[in-house]
């Protein structure tokens, strides 16, 4: 398990990706929502159990982990296809 922030990892939860703790949110659903263009609000508003800390510590984790998150941008894209 790794926690960096309020986001944990967890073998077996959501594929062991990096997601916000006590959610099953992955942290590259809310870094993608920002290369959309959306904002801390916009996010909120989709998910509504989520804090403002809970985003930036997604998206901070995104910056410090970007070869990770684009990983799991592109398997989910791959999957989706």
């Amino acid at each position: 398990m790794q926690q960096d922030f309020n986001i944990i990892s967890t073998s077996g939860i959501c594929g062991g990706v990096a997601r916000i703790n006590g959610t099953r949110i992955p942290v590259w659903i809310l870094h993608r929502m920002r290369q959309f263009g959306l904002g801390i609000d916009e996010v909120l508003r989709s998910f509504p159990t989520l804090h403002a800390a809970d985003v930036t510590d997604a998206w901070a984790y995104a910056d410090q982990h970007p070869e990770e998150i684009q990983m799991q941008i592109e398997e989910n894209e791959e999957n989706c296809s």
